[in-house]
């Protein structure tokens, strides 16, 4: 539980504690025996050691004879609970309703700043790859088998792409590309729809590669809706960051997280995104190159399986750039989509020699 849910709940157990004095119960243990619990939980609920349910507030009041404080407290209660929603809870009836009450919130923002280390954000997905997400999900929890309709709500928030001004910052970790949801079948196009994405004039797409030095631990994933809310998704939970105070820590590990990625450029009609070197010099376009060969041999080395294209970057490596030398030729069993154009060897500045992906 987030810091901000713990000392709600320790607040609200202070005021479960004065009712309960008012009312001229000295000790917990005479209002456990008015109301039938044990002494314990009345403990925990004052301490916030416990989450009060809205029947624990109805019981608590009537007992205290504060009925007009029911409502106020219920809504406390609540407040809470969305401040930290259990993915069972959430998805009970299905997923389908956790994505649409995602869409105002979707429309009211004008800056996204994204971070997923290991998935596709659920926003860039294709069709086939949301559908595996949300058939693992149902899996896993046991909700409701709504993958279609989950589907059509998520692919609803698409739209906010081309609408209006709203600004996106993605930063993806390499293990993003490598991840393997359903199979080649589901992955063979999604690299093509990042690159469709990447020529959005608002969008900035940003791969952070498992040999970049770290100046933070990549963590978990979150989504930053302008600087009033962080949702960070865990195995059991949702979590609703809105303290400033916490934006700010999510705000400063998004931008540590941008000076290790690779990416083409800011998206219009923002200033540099967080944390970004852009300057729009000789090194970006460098760094241009190194994105787009990076995010091209990752996906076709992965979705595609060709085996003889890792070995050519190998034998690459060794080969010196005379006049003799030839590009390897690639199995036409695996063809590269058109989007991502012709992979060209990255060549050392001094030495002038292909040098090892590994070592970009």
């Amino acid at each position: 539980m987030s810091r901000q849910a713990q000392e709600a709940r320790e607040a609200l157990g202070a005021r479960l504690r004065g009712l309960r004095k008012d009312a001229g119960f000295d000790s917990g243990r005479a209002l456990a025996r008015a109301l039938g619990w044990q002494e314990s939980k009345v403990s925990r609920l004052e301490n916030g050691k416990q989450n009060a349910s809205e029947s624990d507030i109805r019981a608590w009041c009537e007992a205290t004879g504060r009925h007009g404080h029911i409502p106020d407290l219920i809504a406390t209660v609540r407040h809470i609970d969305e401040l930290w929603m259990e993915w069972r809870r959430q998805l009970q009836t299905g997923a389908e309703t956790r994505q649409r009450k995602s869409l105002p919130v979707y429309a009211k923002t004008r800056v996204f700043r994204i971070w997923n280390p290991n998935m596709i954000w659920g926003t860039f997905q294709t069709a086939e790859y949301a559908a595996e997400v949300f058939q693992q999900g149902v899996s896993f929890y046991e909700f409701p088998n709504d993958t279609e309709a989950a589907v059509a709500k998520r692919l609803e928030r698409q739209r906010y792409l081309f609408e209006g001004n709203r600004i996106y910052n993605v930063l993806l970790g390499e293990q993003a590309l490598y991840a393997n949801l359903g199979g080649p079948h589901v992955m063979r196009d999604q690299p093509d729809r990042l690159t469709a994405l990447m020529g959005l004039p608002r969008v900035s797409l940003g791969i952070v590669p498992s040999a970049a030095p770290t100046a933070i631990w990549l963590g978990h994933s979150f989504s930053m809706f302008d600087d009033r809310l962080v949702l960070v998704e865990t195995f059991s939970a949702e979590l609703s960051v809105t303290q400033p105070r916490e934006i700010e820590l999510y705000a400063r590990a998004f931008s540590l997280l941008s000076n290790q990625r690779c990416t083409a450029r800011p998206p219009e009609g923002s200033s540099t995104p967080p944390g970004s070197t852009s300057t729009g010099t000789a090194h970006d376009d460098h760094r241009q190159g190194r994105e787009s060969e990076l995010r091209t041999e990752l996906a076709h080395e992965h979705i595609h399986g060709n085996r003889e294209l890792r070995g050519s970057r190998r034998r690459r490596s060794d080969r010196g750039s005379g006049a003799g030398h030839q590009e390897p030729r690639r199995t036409r069993s695996a063809p590269l989509p058109r989007s991502l154009g012709r992979l060209r060897p990255v060549r050392d500045k001094r030495t002038r020699r292909p040098v090892s992906p590994a070592y970009r």
